[in-house]
């Protein structure tokens, strides 16, 4: 499955391609969830949910493929179930979210430095 153009989600979705790839050669947006299910290789080329549409709620691969993303915002969960490649701002965001997780626990009390 090919998606050259800007893909924007009007809706919950779920990609089954079984054993074929699935490509997103431009853009995917929109506050829908995206499941991609596909044993072999999903390729992300573009930005995902930071285009000119909205942040996908959530991005879920399955299991058993490869991904290949570059730069991902969702408002909820990202979970790469395949061997993933991060080429681009993934990584640092999720750094970015626990180093933020871990001042925010500091600034409450809620964590504290073992003795």
């Amino acid at each position: 499955q090919t998606y050259n153009d800007a893909v924007i989600l009007s809706a919950n979705t779920t990609l089954n391609a079984g054993t074929g790839n699935i490509l997103f050669g431009s853009t995917v947006d929109g506050a829908f969830t995206l499941n991609v299910n596909s044993s072999t290789v999903t390729t992300f080329a573009g930005i995902v949910g930071g285009g000119i549409g909205t942040a996908l709620s959530s991005l879920t691969t399955n299991a058993g493929g490869t991904v290949s993303l570059q730069n991902v915002k969702t408002s909820g969960a990202q979970s790469y179930n395949d061997d993933a490649t991060l080429n681009g701002k993934v990584l640092e965001l999720a750094i970015r979210e626990a180093v933020n997780n871990l001042v925010a626990g500091v600034d409450t009390g809620a964590w504290r430095p073992a003795p």
